[in-house]
């Protein structure tokens, strides 16, 4: 991979895989483990925001001293950018 290509993840947790009982909060905080430990440049996540509240998708990437942007959001799913500061 060339030093300017950027590492991205594309990510929907509005469906879990058949037999996953991990809660997509679960998920998307190993995704975010992965962007502070350097694999992962940006992450595109798009969420079901009835069980994925936003605000909450805020705190983590608050927490953990990322960048939060929606890309696109109606009724209950928002897509979202992740990125480093």
């Amino acid at each position: 991979m060339a030093k300017n290509e950027r590492r991205v993840i594309k990510v929907d947790l509005r469906e879990r895989e058949e037999g996953c009982r991990e809660h997509p909060i679960l998920t998307f905080r190993e995704i975010m483990d992965k962007m502070i430990r350097g694999e992962v440049d940006r992450v595109i996540v798009t969420v079901d925001t009835r069980t994925t509240p936003l605000f909450v998708v805020k705190a983590i990437t608050k927490r953990m001293n990322l960048s939060f942007r929606i890309l696109d959001q109606n009724d209950s799913r928002a897509k979202i950018e992740i990125t480093r500061k």
